[in-house]
């Protein structure tokens, strides 16, 4: 699964290298802070965890709900 964005990067942007991604889906037992919205996942909230390579370093990125994004409103996501 991507990162929601462009499909592709403009020339004059050097592109991240992802060495390694894996998503998983996960009910949260303690409060975590969403990646996109910056509002807490409350324990118990379904949620989705992302963790990459980015660039050589380590990430870890949590978001509402199942589907990524799911808390942004669809302009938000555009824009995003």
């Amino acid at each position: 699964m991507s990162y929601p964005g462009p499909p592709y990067y403009p020339p004059e942007y050097d592109a991240p290298t992802v060495y390694f991604e894996k998503l998983e889906r996960r009910r949260a037992r303690y409060p975590h802070r969403c990646y996109a919205c910056s509002q807490p996942i409350q324990p118990g909230q379904t949620y989705s965890r992302i963790f990459a390579i980015v660039d050589g370093e380590p990430q870890v990125q949590k978001w509402h709900g199942v589907t990524i994004g799911e808390c942004m409103t669809a302009e938000e996501r555009e824009d995003w």
